[in-house]
């Protein structure tokens, strides 16, 4: 039995829309328990620290958030000037030793 290519086309169709509806339920089951394990990989990693290493910790992610912006141009820059200064690569010279 052949089909036709309009056939075809909305059975192609019909795949993609299965595909995309099943890849967001997929998504939207996996979405709690991931939010969940992660909660609980924290609460394991803050039970190992002591007060004062686990008020660092939130210290340095408050700062980290309010000042995101600032550091990731920081970041841009040095590796802007880490790329610029880099040393050419010498692998391939024409010495031949």
């Amino acid at each position: 039995m052949s089909f036709t290519t309009e056939e075809l086309e909305a059975m192609r169709l019909a795949d993609e829309e299965i595909e995309r509806e099943f890849e967001e339920s997929l998504w939207k089951m996996c979405q709690p328990f991931l939010t969940v394990s992660k909660w609980l990989d924290e609460l394991a990693v803050n039970d190992t620290l002591d007060h004062k290493q686990l008020h660092n910790k939130r210290h340095r992610r408050a700062y980290r958030e309010a000042h995101k912006d600032e550091i990731a141009a920081n970041r841009r820059a040095y590796r802007a000037r880490a790329k610029k200064n880099a040393a050419p690569d010498t692998a391939m010279s024409e010495s031949g030793t």
